[in-house]
């Protein structure tokens, strides 16, 4: 493989960076699984937190990048979404196999496509809305 062909923005690169993004996290929720043996779900989610923390702050401080939060209001509802998300998937974890709690997680994108129109305003698909709209009763 050339040297030119993995660039940082090359296709070939941002499939390298994917496939090791995806082996982390195959690796995180198996470490999550793991530790819900031993220690309760909020334990797991504070040392994960804090060592992205100190990663996110070191990096951004490595590089001059402010940390400094423009709105508050949606920082906060994203930062309750995400807290509740990881709350509700790091204790499914704990609880049914691992491969049922990642299947289900990969339900996600149905709700992005649901919610982006809504949410976000934006413009959807009449294909896609049919693909996740659930049926109308009767």
């Amino acid at each position: 493989m050339a040297e030119s062909e993995l660039t940082s923005e090359s296709p070939r690169a941002a499939v390298l960076w994917m496939i090791f993004g995806s082996f982390c996290f195959g690796t995180m929720n198996a470490l999550v699984k793991w530790t819900s043996v031993h220690a309760d779900v909020w334990m797991i989610i504070m040392v994960r937190s804090a060592v992205i923390a100190f990663a996110v702050a070191a990096f951004a401080a490595s590089r001059g990048i402010s940390l400094r939060i423009n709105n508050r209001r949606t920082m906060f509802l994203r930062c309750a979404v995400g807290l509740t998300a990881m709350i509700l998937y790091f204790t499914a974890l704990g609880r049914i196999p691992i491969g049922q709690a990642v299947t289900l997680q990969y339900t996600a994108p149905l709700f992005v496509a649901l919610l982006s129109g809504r949410v976000l305003a934006e413009r959807v698909s009449a294909g896609i809305a049919f693909l996740v709209s659930p049926p109308s009763p009767g």
